[in-house]
């Protein structure tokens, strides 16, 4: 089977395209890691947009042109209109009974194009959860990601937010090029537990939608797929929660657009036909 031979201007094409019939910009919230016992020393209610961090990632592909993607994402940081907000995730060492771990596990599934690597996402869901004592173990059930995520040591975790709503995802990467490429899901009726209403505290009622974009850093072995085969991938990605606002399709833009060149047209054209019957 052709190997795929997206170039990285199409990856960023292919995101970008998502977002102008996605969500309306990040909206900002309030997350408070005093109230669920997190740390001894908590930093309290800070303003945050984005939460980013790394991931690691199964993706099977599958010779029919299906895909199956699981991954585990551990959140690194808090973001600001850009600027990094002070936070305690994830430490260790000495002091590590003051911070905790802030995860989520993802899925997807779709169809890929061999040709353009192209991937486009018909289902998925996304669960995020606190670890406040940092214990927690991450790995897969198998070879397969349509297995999904292994986790252990969850018995003091914190489901903090869910969604299995899937609105559409788009994504596309060459393994032959420096930059691998990058995706784009996002998720509708995002839902907040009892204690995740504790953590993220405003507004209220939350945002119903969640944005998860990324890049692909790394891709193990990859190789031609004449069978099913799965692939070892890790890079990193951003949430963001926004309420949904309608925006034109880019086909739409592009008819509508049309439309407003040909009334201009007809509208000149008649202007010049009464300036010569006079």
């Amino acid at each position: 089977m052709e190997r795929f031979k997206q170039t990285a201007l199409g990856a960023v094409l292919a995101v970008a395209s998502l977002g102008l019939a996605g969500t309306a910009h990040a909206g900002v919230f309030t997350i408070d890691d005093s109230q669920l016992g997190l740390t001894n020393i908590p930093v309290g209610e800070r303003q945050v947009d984005r939460i980013t961090g790394g991931y690691e990632e199964l993706l099977t592909l599958d010779a029919d042109g299906s895909f199956d993607a699981a991954a585990y994402w551990n959140v690194g940081q808090y973001f600001l209109g850009g600027t990094s907000v002070s936070n305690r995730l994830g430490s260790s060492g000495d002091d590590a009974d003051l911070f905790y771990g802030l995860y989520a596990v993802f899925e997807s599934s779709g169809n890929y194009n061999a040709a353009t690597g192209e991937f486009t996402g018909a289902s998925g869901s996304i669960a995020l959860y606190l670890d406040p004592n940092l214990d927690t173990s991450f790995g897969f059930n198998s070879n397969d990601a349509a297995d999904g995520v292994a986790l252990g040591n969850t018995g003091d975790d914190i489901l903090v937010g869910w969604s299995d709503v899937f609105e559409r995802g788009a994504g596309s990467f060459d393994p032959d090029s420096d930059d691998i490429g990058s995706f784009a899901l996002i998720f509708n009726e995002w839902m907040l537990s009892d204690d995740g209403k504790q953590f993220f505290t405003s507004p209220e009622p939350f945002y119903m939608n969640v944005r998860v974009t990324g890049q692909f850093d790394f891709i193990e072995g990859f190789e031609e797929v004449d069978q099913r085969t799965t692939f070892e991938v890790v890079g990193s990605a951003d949430a963001r929660w926004s309420e949904r606002q309608e925006v034109p399709e880019p086909a739409m833009l592009l008819l509508l657009g049309t439309g407003l060149v040909l009334l201009g047209f007809v509208a000149t054209r008649r202007r010049r036909e009464t300036g010569l019957e006079a």
